[in-house]
């Protein structure tokens, strides 16, 4: 069944906020909404939602207004530590780890040697398991959600 337009009008616009709040980082709201050419009002709903889903945070304003005049803008950014994904690289012979926070920032970065041209796929199978347990019990310690696996192979 297909979204209602508002639905996914929505959708992209809340995902225009993240990838330039993810590319710009913190930004006032009334900038993000001619940045992505939305209303401010779209915005401000945006962003309460995000707030209340604890994915992005406010930061008071670095300097006061040049003019003196009117409220500083306040800053919204991602919070870093709201999610993280956890990414697989299988190649011939190597296994890379990455586990990346929701800002898109590279927390952790591993690299395996492995026979894998000679592993049979259920000794590889629970070589991959037992590899992303580890990162998981190691490096997802502060983040709210892990919030998703995800895996490339070569080829």
């Amino acid at each position: 069944m297909a979204l209602p337009s508002t639905d996914t009008s929505r959708l992209d616009n809340t995902l225009a906020v993240i990838r330039t709040l993810r590319d710009q980082g913190s930004v006032a709201r009334i900038d993000l909404g001619a940045l992505n050419g939305i209303s401010s009002a779209t915005v401000t709903s945006i962003s309460a939602e995000l707030l209340q889903q604890g994915l992005i945070t406010e930061r008071p304003p670095e300097t006061p207004r040049p003019t003196g005049r009117g409220r500083p803008k306040t800053l919204i950014e991602l919070d870093p530590n709201a999610a993280c994904v956890v990414c697989i690289k299988l190649s011939i012979n190597e296994i890379q780890l990455v586990v990346g926070d929701f800002s898109g920032q590279v927390r952790h970065s591993e690299h395996h040697a492995v026979p894998t041209l000679t592993l049979s796929a259920d000794d590889l199978e629970a070589l991959l398991e037992e590899k992303i347990s580890t990162v998981c019990a190691q490096q997802l310690k502060g983040f709210q959600r892990l919030a998703g696996i995800c895996l490339a192979v070569q080829g």
